[in-house]
């Protein structure tokens, strides 16, 4: 109802006060009132000059048309070379809707067994980031960063995506840095890695990336 009654009370009115009086001249004066009405507002003068351009556009679109219709076999030809010369671009260009970004950056999340205090994880996790050290160079290294247990504000939980369940639950964060070897190569090596040298803790990749998020729907699976 309010915009409704803002319409009819402020838009209607106005643009009956920039386009009606041209045709109030046409009624009561002939084209040429009409016309020099219509010459002195801006928004005709807009009007006309969108109007010539796009006539221009139109002329030329239709003889394009004319012509394309005229050598139907030369256009057609065309076309299928065409289309024909973009297979070869599978070879290039891959064949993924959304190709892989190497951002540099993991989220591994490792879920002690159930029970372990926060002290243990915390030794548990110490023990994963010096594997993870001896993974990647410390030359491709940025930082590495540990989230054990759950956060003391709940507010946190809500609004964050991470699946800790308890102390014995956590995430590492690890960053590398501008100049470094394929992150998936690091993904593959720690995963088989740590999973024999930890058979009692479990791991798993999450989502890491702003591409990766988004590409999954923000939802924290693995």
């Amino acid at each position: 109802m309010l915009t409704s009654y803002l319409l009819t009370r402020t838009v209607v009115p106005m643009l009956v006060h920039y386009l009606l009086p041209s045709e109030m001249a046409l009624y009561q004066g002939g084209e040429q009132a009409a016309a020099a009405s219509r010459s002195a507002g801006v928004i005709w003068h807009i009007h006309q000059v969108f109007d010539r351009k796009f006539e221009k556009f139109r002329a030329g679109y239709r003889r394009l048309l004319a012509w394309v219709l005229a050598h139907r076999a030369l256009t057609g030809g065309a076309f299928m070379s065409f289309a024909l010369a973009s297979v070869s671009l599978i070879a290039i260009i891959g064949q993924k809707f959304f190709p892989y970004v190497d951002a540099g950056q993991m989220r591994l999340h490792v879920r002690c067994p159930t029970g372990t205090r926060i002290e243990e994880a915390s030794a548990i996790f110490a023990s994963i980031e010096t594997k993870i050290r001896k993974v990647i160079p410390p030359q491709e290294l940025d930082s590495i960063l540990d989230n054990i247990g759950l956060p003391n504000d709940g507010i946190d939980l809500a609004y964050g995506d991470s699946i800790t369940n308890g102390n014995g639950d956590g995430e590492i964060l690890i960053s590398l840095k501008p100049d470094h070897h394929p992150t998936l190569d690091y993904t593959r090596n720690l995963r088989s890695n740590l999973a024999a040298q930890f058979p009692a803790e479990n791991f798993f990749f999450q989502a890491a990336d702003i591409t990766s998020h988004i590409l999954n729907f923000g939802l924290p699976v693995p």
